[in-house]
């Protein structure tokens, strides 16, 4: 559980925010909300009518927490530090993300990011040479779809087909392997940039992925 802040026209609220690696849960004056991504919020209570302004308009808020986020210091050390993040959206073309990491070294932040890819890539340009990112938006074997992607949470994941992800040299291959088979076995599934798990590999010097991040130890 994380603490959250949420604010939109009706007031704040202070509230918990379930984040798992897959998918976001939240509850808002009463109702249970559930989603892929920060800017598709869905009522758990699908069978029942209910008015948005009676609790605040899911788009149209802002978000405040803190997550844990774990930097990889060369050659093999590993530190947990401090990840605040805020979120501002009016509609889908005007959410902005500002990040900062705290750490017990010093901290660095950037402000006014589009999505989460890149307010995490510009947050790596800012850390000290040998330090970097681990999470699954710096895993070897994660990949954005070449349709493209949301604000958060639409990575995918081929950890669970390490051979063949690291055959891949261009999109062709890439959607070649993302079969709905392999969708449908749970060997690709969507990871949030954010999120970390024991099959992490830093993305190495020779690696093809499908994703803006180009950090190499």
């Amino acid at each position: 559980m994380i603490k959250l802040k949420y604010k939109d026209k009706n007031g704040t609220v202070n509230t918990n925010l379930e984040i798992d690696g897959h998918r976001l849960n939240v509850q808002l004056r009463g109702i249970e909300f559930e989603g892929l991504d920060f800017e598709s919020f869905e009522s758990k209570e699908k069978n029942s009518i209910f008015n948005y302004s009676d609790f605040g308009d899911l788009t149209n808020f802002s978000m405040e927490f803190v997550l844990p986020m774990s930097v990889l210091e060369l050659p093999s050390n590993t530190r947990v530090e401090q990840l605040s993040c805020k979120i501002v959206t009016k509609n889908k073309a005007e959410t902005k993300i500002d990040l900062k990491l705290i750490t017990s070294k010093d901290s660095w932040e950037v402000k006014n990011k589009r999505d989460f890819e890149y307010a995490l890539i510009d947050l790596q340009k800012l850390l000290p040479k040998g330090d970097f990112l681990k999470s699954c938006l710096s895993c070897r074997y994660s990949h954005y779809h070449p349709v493209g992607n949301g604000i958060f949470g639409s990575l995918h994941c081929f950890s669970l087909l390490q051979e063949e992800a690291l055959k891949i040299s261009d999109k062709f291959e890439l959607m070649n392997l993302w079969t709905d088979e392999a969708v449908e076995n749970e060997l690709i599934f969507n990871v949030q940039e954010t999120h970390l798990c024991d099959r992490f590999e830093l993305v190495k010097k020779d690696d093809w992925v499908y994703k803006d991040w180009n950090f190499t130890e």
